[in-house]
């Protein structure tokens, strides 16, 4: 009788290890997916700011547009081809030429 209650009590406390397990991974999923969903919302935010910049007045800030949105093409490969779509016309103004030539922005003389 000894025997089956203690193979008994190592079932359940297996149950239990078992079931913790479960919802630690569990748990771990949905925090993950929060975070993702968490990093796709910045970079949302980062690139309406940007796209806004780029229909700026001021030169510097048309330029700083460009730079945030080439930022977010490097860490976000979904992105990317809707900010090449966005910055294609916009490397023939003439704020950018001055840039692929190598020299300095007004701004940062």
């Amino acid at each position: 009788m000894n025997n089956v209650r203690t193979t008994l009590i190592q079932a359940v406390g297996g149950a239990v290890v078992l079931f913790g397990a479960y919802a630690t991974w569990r748990q771990l999923w949905v925090s993950q997916d929060g975070l993702n969903a968490t990093r796709e919302g910045h970079i949302t935010d980062r690139f309406s700011r940007a796209v806004d910049q780029l229909g700026s007045e001021k030169t510097d800030v048309r330029i700083g547009g460009l730079y945030a949105l080439w930022r977010i093409a490097d860490h976000s490969a979904h992105d990317r081809e809707s900010v090449i779509s966005i910055k294609a016309p916009r490397s023939s103004e003439p704020t950018c030429h001055g840039l692929r030539k190598g020299r300095t922005p007004r701004w940062r003389k």
